[in-house]
């Protein structure tokens, strides 16, 4: 008999899944997830890298794993697709990061089983050292409204800068890659002194750099 309106208006499907051929089930839908993987470990940490291993789900009807990391809370930045527990390596991270790791089950009729399986914190490019100021300098400026602001040149290895002005101090100058950090005074008076003091702080230690400027 051909595949016609009248053959096909014989399948029904429930809301499961399941099919039917007047009211006969010929094919019940496979909808139980698959078992976890386990033994995730993450090894090989670098700066930019990191290598996922695992052991397989014990279920039999495996089509595939997705395995991906992430940012804390976030969403799948990269997912590799491997069909057997094979080594995934992840590469161009961010240095001095957060990450966690998740990998998905999927089996054959599609169903899935995903897990949180461990987190890590990709290294420093840089060596554990004090701040490096060796090649640092303070840079007073005035701006267009004739105000006062300081510009902190080249201070390596450094996570933030405590500021005092003539040994009282002012303020926390958090360093950000990408930006020039910077602390504003305000106005000045002819004749005035100012001696400013940064001390160039991270987790290993501290430096200090000075400079004193008259108006």
């Amino acid at each position: 008999m051909p595949l016609n309106e009248e053959l096909l208006s014989k399948f029904t499907q429930n809301e499961r899944g399941d099919l039917y051929f007047e009211d006969k089930l010929i094919v019940r839908k496979d909808i139980t997830n698959p078992e976890p993987v386990s033994n995730v470990q993450v090894s090989n940490i670098t700066f930019n890298s990191v290598t996922v291993t695992f052991n397989p789900s014990p279920s039999t009807d495996v089509a595939y794993y997705e395995v991906s990391y992430t940012e804390p809370a976030g969403s799948p930045i990269e997912t590799v697709k491997v069909t057997s527990a094979e080594p995934v390596e992840f590469t161009g991270l961010k240095e001095n990061h957060d990450y966690e790791i998740y990998i998905v089950v999927v089996d054959t009729g599609d169903n899935k089983t995903e897990r949180w399986y461990a987190s890590f914190h990709t290294l420093s490019s840089s060596p554990k050292s004090t701040p490096n100021l060796d090649h640092a300098s303070i840079e007073p400026r005035i701006n267009e409204e004739n105000q006062l602001y300081f510009l902190f040149n080249n201070f390596e290895l450094t996570d933030s800068i405590d500021v005092y002005i003539n040994e009282e101090f002012k303020q926390t100058v958090v360093v950000r890659e990408g930006y020039l950090p910077n602390y504003f005074y305000g106005s000045t008076s002819e004749g005035q002194v100012i001696t400013l003091k940064a001390v160039a702080k991270n987790n290993e230690g501290e430096a200090e750099l000075s400079i004193t400027t008259r108006f």
